[in-house]
């Protein structure tokens, strides 16, 4: 019964997230939030399976989470660093508030969980 109630609730919310675009698919702009409960509910759906499964299922899903922030960090960092760069060669000057931003986005992106380590010797 409880599987078929959690079973339900997805269908319920999928459909709730199609009738909200256009196109009836879900848009690639997703927010943390909406990725957070993404990653809940896909935890969740696991629980009909063994304690092995859950594990699995959760470490899958945390690591999907992880790899999906890295992404769209690194997505931000590029754009911001290609719309610094076309106006330093077309204009041939440098935007400080922007230079901040692109710092900012970087040191984002090297604190993410996903940003290789270097091993201390």
């Amino acid at each position: 019964m409880r599987i078929a109630v959690l079973r339900f609730f997805l269908i319920c919310v999928a459909g709730v997230c199609f009738a909200q675009t256009k196109t009836g698919l879900p848009s690639g702009d997703t927010t943390p939030r909406m990725m957070t409960v993404m990653h809940d509910l896909y935890v969740r759906s696991a629980l009909d399976g063994s304690a092995d499964a859950r594990q699995q299922a959760s470490e899958k899903a945390d690591a999907d989470f992880e790899r999906r922030l890295f992404y769209e960090r690194a997505k931000h960092f590029v754009d911001l660093w290609t719309k610094m760069t076309k106006q330093m060669n077309n204009q041939n000057v440098v935007d400080v508030k922007l230079a901040r931003k692109v710092s900012n986005a970087f040191h984002d992106l090297e604190k993410s969980n996903a940003w290789p380590v270097r091993n201390p010797k």
